[in-house]
């Protein structure tokens, strides 16, 4: 905190002060507490707008802080075009392996899915008459 004084505030009060004193003097013992009392809430309303009208301007950055940001943001673009250069490959690679596990899943072709299908098979006529359920129809 740079300040916690604002000197208007003090000059302002003072000059209420210095008035009651010569307007009103029997009024300076009564008056005096209030602008005491009055100097902080005085003091908040006359920096609130100075501290707002801070946080809106923008600090410069130093002279070799825009040559380092600028050598982060092409450092993390090249980073960014290599993920998408390896997400493209990995999608590339499991289109291939999902059409590859696809055509093994079709009958007639060759594998492990032909050895699962072939021990699939129904042995006698009584299978192939079983319930939904997998037991077999008493016939």
């Amino acid at each position: 905190m740079k300040r916690c004084l604002d000197w208007r505030v003090g000059a302002g009060l003072a000059g209420i002060g210095i008035a009651v004193w010569v307007l009103a003097p029997q009024w300076t013992a009564a008056v005096l507490p209030l602008l005491i009392v009055a100097a902080c809430p005085l003091m908040m309303l006359v920096m609130m707008p100075m501290m707002m009208r801070g946080r809106g301007s923008s600090p410069t950055p130093a002279p070799g802080a825009t040559a380092q940001t600028g050598g982060q943001v092409a450092q993390l673009r090249r980073q960014l075009a290599d993920l998408r250069a390896q997400e493209e490959a990995v999608l590339v690679e499991l289109t291939q392996l999902a059409a590859h596990d696809d055509t093994a899943d079709t009958p007639g072709s060759s594998g492990v899915a032909d050895a699962a299908n072939t021990q699939m098979a129904p042995p006698d006529d009584r299978a192939a008459t079983a319930h939904p359920s997998g037991a077999p129809t008493s016939g």
